[in-house]
């Protein structure tokens, strides 16, 4: 998945889910707004949902 997809899915810019990614990953969440960790709580949920759709595909071909 495309850092641009889960931001589409938070409704925020490339540019923005950059940022995000920068100040949850290198900064370790420490510089990150209760905004930020709310976004980022949101497109981890949206990334195990999505991987759990496509198990469930795969495991039907």
């Amino acid at each position: 998945m495309k850092q641009e997809e889960a931001g589409k899915f938070v409704h925020i810019s490339k540019n923005q889910m950059s940022g995000l990614v920068k100040r949850m990953v290198q900064g370790r969440g420490l510089a990150a707004s209760e905004l930020d960790k709310k976004r980022w709580k949101a497109i981890l949920e949206y990334i195990e949902f999505k991987q759990e759709q496509l198990a469930e595909t795969e495991e039907c071909n």
